[in-house]
């Protein structure tokens, strides 16, 4: 330990936090996604909580009050920073979820 910590840092009392320094003022999208996997595991391990069947992606519930957007591919995207604003779904049933959130923002924005 003492050598790997001296190669990478030239000294073998430096400890670095695990993980990477943020970028930004918070966590990225794809950030937020891994840590759902690393605490609350695979979506797959779950039940889809829209139909039951098996989940296969952690979906945002659009609840949080301090949601964040962020650029995701060519979408920018709403998304929380606290995991418990996360379910599993199915992929048909996060697209309906998804699409039903959209609209109401929508008419609730006319």
């Amino acid at each position: 330990m003492h050598y790997a910590r001296n190669s990478k840092h030239g000294s073998p009392y430096v400890v670095r936090a695990s993980g990477r320094p943020l970028d930004g003022a918070h966590p990225k999208y794809a950030a937020i996604h891994k840590r759902l996997n690393r605490v609350r595991g695979s979506a797959r391990a779950h039940t889809c909580v829209d139909c039951g069947g098996r989940a296969r992606e952690w979906s945002y519930d659009n609840r949080d009050p301090q949601e964040v957007r962020g650029q995701v591919g060519r979408f920018v995207c709403a998304y929380s920073l606290k995991l418990e604003h996360y379910e599993p779904r199915c992929t048909p049933c996060h697209r309906k979820f998804d699409w039903r959130e959209s609209k109401g923002a929508a008419h609730a924005e006319a």
